[in-house]
């Protein structure tokens, strides 16, 4: 035994206003663009106390609450301003079994500030803010693991949480403030991922908190599952622990028993092998009761029949059968005598798959690093689990053949990267991870991505003005340059590539669609070709230019770069067949995503951060900063509002005596009206980093976001107000 050592660490607090959904003051009503799922919901969070009380959280896409009347999920951190991006990774999400209106969550991304501990008292409508002093990151490595947030059952005002790299902390107030367990005998692992789950043992109060509470470390080699029985004072490591040669991944206690997940990694893309194990909590006997030697994450138990148990393998990519087809990802078992035999639902045609909400991920779409596995204490034939493209719930999980539907309405996660608006067409988006996808309506998921077993992660996209039906995109692999013909309905791959081991990087494509360029993220220079990527050649001899190009929308001979704070205006010359340029000093330290005005040769918009926005126009002869805008992240064009002929102009940034957000100007920079809220600023532009107007829909904006997908608004009633912020 361990005497246990507290320190008090003053932490600073930030309290938030109610934060809800509200009448936006600029009349806009904002949505995500439906797609559905995308990325790694790393954890379902079901209430025991309450029925249909159920929360997800994701690596990078926030926090959701399930919405049983319309079988979908509320998002609840799209309140998080852009300094606050780094809520939208969830590490782990608590509820209070006392006040199950009373929800915590830890959020954090990398080493990005702030880290902090979110706190509820009304399911997540409203939050305050608590900072903390230790690193969380709900994009780790790990992030499977949990859950490391847990309130006590006998004292809700008393919290526990694993950190990453500095062991136990303890709260006594509702997570306002933290001090340390140095009690506990480990404050980091080698892998980075500390604490993985922390477990309170409901029947061990004693009228003032939990007495016995289960910690899992994540590590091999030695002790890796401690115990206390005083409330945190002493820790010892449970007896008869398994082979240290794996880690503890996740842990429930049901009745007298806690059942425990192991792998020989932290997750999710690493683990080989592990095991699972009941422990009995009464008389210290450990029993494996894993089906074989796969690594396991997901444990559920039967709240209503404790033989009812079911397990999920996590990086296994095993045969699954589903009634659309075959594909590969992991092991869903189920066990109806306590597990000593099992069911692998994913073989021998028990799986159906339903994707009428969201028809892009396929009928046979691959459960994988399905990390968590939880069924519905209140229904045992619901069953929910995550997968790293969404999450899957069957509401008929004995049946011999279960279907499960793509339960991803309203939770969207993924990275978009750049999109473009095409006039009488549709907006067409890459996605980190996905390729792209085309939409006519954004209300609506589309039926299929585009270039799905092409690519992966596609980042750059273009179409010829004057050639709308002509599209090319950059992405990751392989050919790395599609082309399109028919607005994305089937691509080509360019024949060749200007140089080797490039990827990714940015496209633009002449009004005409008779030159497309590239700049691959990788490497040296900008690259032209004519004829479809037979051959390329650098755009400018003797100049460097590692930058986006962007094309003029009216001359096809004409594309533009802003590079080490000029701007380069380069035009072809049909007798040298070579590019002339000339250059204008424009400021340093802006983006590159620089904006062309249609139907207006030369004419562009430059977003310069901290130096405003500028505007660049007849070679240089229009060189102007706005004095409207003092910062300006990413600029977009949209549709023009009646009446007139020049486009109406978004931004994110702040007009000088505004705050900061999504504006638009009707009348070229001249005024301003802010167009979203303080309940709708979903982290900033995150790594698109990008605004934009449609060129269909007068008022329509659309902005990447750093994890929560494409969002959109809609102007409704109201002319806006350019008001502060909280």
């Amino acid at each position: 035994m361990i005497k246990a050592l507290f320190f008090s660490f003053s932490l600073f607090i930030l309290s938030i206003l109610p934060i809800q959904a509200q009448p936006n003051a600029a009349g806009y009503d904002w949505k995500s663009v439906k797609i559905g799922g995308g990325g790694f919901v790393t954890a379902i969070i079901t209430c025991p106390q309450e029925k249909n009380l159920i929360y997800a959280r994701t690596d990078v896409g926030g926090a959701y609450r399930w919405m049983e009347a319309s079988k979908s999920w509320k998002p609840l951190v799209d309140w998080a301003s852009r300094g606050e991006s780094t809520f939208l990774g969830i590490e782990s999400i608590a509820i209070d079994p006392s006040a199950p209106n009373k929800v915590y969550m830890s959020a954090g991304l990398y080493n990005y500030s702030p880290s902090s501990i979110l706190c509820s008292n009304d399911y997540g409508e409203t939050f305050t803010r608590n900072d903390v002093s230790f690193q969380i990151n709900g994009n780790g490595m790990g992030r499977n693991n949990g859950e490391r947030l847990a309130v006590d059952p006998n004292n809700g005002q008393v919290l526990f949480c694993g950190s990453r790299a500095a062991g136990l902390w303890k709260s006594t107030n509702s997570g306002v403030t933290w001090s340390k367990v140095t009690a506990l005998p480990v404050t980091t692992t080698t892998n980075g991922n500390g604490i993985s789950f922390v477990v309170f043992d409901e029947t061990s109060g004693n009228g003032t908190a939990s007495q016995k509470i289960y910690v899992g470390v994540s590590r091999i080699g030695s002790d890796n599952v401690y115990v206390t029985s005083n409330g945190g004072t002493t820790w010892s490591p449970i007896t008869n622990q398994p082979a240290t040669t794996l880690m503890p991944q996740r842990a429930m206690k049901a009745g007298d028993y806690l059942y425990m997940t192991y792998a020989d990694a932290e997750g999710p893309w690493n683990p080989t092998r592990g095991a699972a194990y009941r422990y009995n909590t009464k008389t210290n006997v450990l029993t494996s009761i894993a089906p074989d030697t796969s690594p396991y994450s997901g444990i559920t138990v039967d709240a209503s029949n404790p033989d009812v148990i079911m397990l999920s393998t996590i990086n296994k990519y095993d045969k699954q059968i589903w009634e659309g087809g075959t594909t590969t990802g992991d092991n869903i078992y189920r066990s109806t005598n306590g597990g000593t035999t099992w069911t692998n639902l994913s073989i021998g045609k028990h799986l159906k798959a339903d994707i009428t909400q969201n028809p892009w991920i396929g009928t046979k779409p691959q459960l994988h690093w399905v990390s968590d596995i939880r069924i519905d204490p209140f229904n045992p034939e619901r069953v929910m689990l995550t997968s790293g493209n969404g999450l899957f719930m069957t509401d008929n999980i004995s049946a011999t053949k279960s279907t499960w539907t793509f339960q991803v309405n309203g939770l969207e996660e993924m990275v978009p990267l750049d999109m473009v608006s095409i006039p009488n067409g549709p907006f067409i988006s890459v996605i980190g991870d996905y390729n792209g996808f085309i939409h006519t309506d954004p209300a609506v998921s589309p039926v299929t991505g585009f270039l799905r077993s092409a690519m992966g992660t596609t980042t750059g996209i273009d179409f010829a003005e004057n050639n709308t039906n002509f599209v090319v995109v950059s992405g990751s692999s392989k050919s790395k340059v599609y082309y399109s013909t028919n607005q994305g309905a089937t691509w080509t791959g360019v024949t060749t590539l200007p140089v080797s081991k490039a990827a990714s990087g940015n496209v633009a494509v002449s009004a005409d669609g008779g030159t497309i360029y590239w700049y691959p993220k990788n490497g040296v220079n900008t690259y032209y070709t004519k004829d479809k990527g037979n051959t390329w050649k650098v755009l400018l001899n003797g100049i460097t230019l590692k930058s986006r190009p962007v094309t003029d929308r009216v001359n096809p001979d004409k594309v533009y770069a802003y590079y080490a704070g000029n701007m380069y205006e380069c035009t072809y010359n049909s007798t040298t067949s070579v590019y002339d340029y000339f250059t204008v000093s424009i400021g340093n330290g802006g983006s590159n995503i620089i904006r062309a005005v249609p139907e207006s040769s030369g004419d562009l918009w430059i977003p310069l951060h901290s130096g405003g926005l500028k505007r660049y126009a007849r070679q240089g002869t229009v060189n102007t900063k706005l004095t409207s805008v003092s910062v300006c992240n990413a600029v977009g064009l949209g549709k023009a509002v009646v009446g007139n002929s020049y486009p109406s102009i978004y931004i994110w940034g702040t007009p000088v005596g505004g705050v900061l957000g999504i504006h638009r100007s009707d009348d070229m920079g001249v005024t301003w009206t802010r167009i979203n809220d303080d309940a709708h600023e979903f982290g900033g532009p995150g790594n698109g980093n990008y605004v934009m107007g449609d060129r269909n829909v007068t008022g329509r904006a659309f902005m990447s976001t750093a994890g929560r997908g494409i969002v959109y608004g809609d102007k409704t009633t109201g002319t806006g107000s350019d008001t502060g912020k909280r």
